[in-house]
C-alpha cells in the first residue's frame, strides 16, 4: 500500500474484530472492558496523522455500534466521545513529549481522559447531579490498570512492527 489512507479500512477492521473480542471476554462489572480496540489507535498514533487517527476512531465506534446494535444510543454517544477526546489526548501527547513517553504513558493519558469525557457527558445528558463525580476517583482507578495494561499490549506490537519495518516508521 502506497497511499497510507489504504491502511484505515484494515486498521478500523482489526480494531472492530479487537471489539468484539472483548465482548467475549467475561467482566467483572457490567460497565467494565478493558479498551482492546484502543491498541489499533495507539499503533495508529506512532504511524499516522491526526486525520487518520479521528477517522480510525470515528468508524470504529460506528462499526462496533452497528455490530452491537447501539447506535445511536447513550452508550454510542459516550463510546464517541470517549474514544475521540482520548485519541485527541494520546496524539498531542505523543507529538509533544515523543522522545519521552512510552506506549505505557500514552495509553495512561488515553484512559484517563476517556473515563473523565464520559463521566462528564453522564453528567451533561443523562444524571445531572454532580454527586457522579465521586465516582471519579474509583474509575481512574480501573482505568490506570487498564491504560498500562493496553499501553504494555501496544508496546510490544509497536516493537514487533518496528523490527519488521512497518513501512511509516
Amino acid at each position: 500500500m502506497k497511499n497510507r489512507e489504504e491502511y484505515l479500512p484494515l486498521f478500523v477492521t482489526i480494531s472492530a474484530l479487537l471489539y468484539l473480542l472483548e465482548g467475549a471476554i467475561p467482566k467483572p462489572f457490567p460497565w467494565f472492558k478493558l479498551g482492546l480496540s484502543n491498541v489499533i489507535t495507539i499503533i495508529a498514533i506512532y504511524y499516522f496523522d491526526f486525520k487518520f487517527i479521528i477517522k480510525l476512531v470515528f468508524f470504529r465506534v460506528i462499526t462496533g455500534a452497528l455490530i452491537t446494535a447501539t447506535l445511536f444510543t447513550p452508550t454510542f454517544f459516550l463510546s464517541l466521545s470517549g474514544g475521540i477526546f482520548s485519541a485527541i489526548g494520546m496524539f498531542l501527547f505523543y507529538n509533544f513529549f515523543r522522545n519521552n513517553i512510552s506506549t505505557i504513558g500514552i495509553s495512561l493519558i488515553g484512559a484517563e481522559i476517556h473515563i473523565i469525557t464520559q463521566l462528564f457527558i453522564v453528567y451533561l445528558f443523562i444524571i445531572k447531579d454532580k454527586s457522579i463525580f465521586s465516582l471519579l476517583p474509583v474509575l481512574m482507578s480501573i482505568s490506570f490498570f487498564t491504560g498500562i495494561v493496553i499501553g504494555y499490549i501496544s508496546y510490544k506490537v509497536v516493537n514487533k512492527l518496528t523490527i519488521l519495518h512497518f513501512p511509516f516508521r
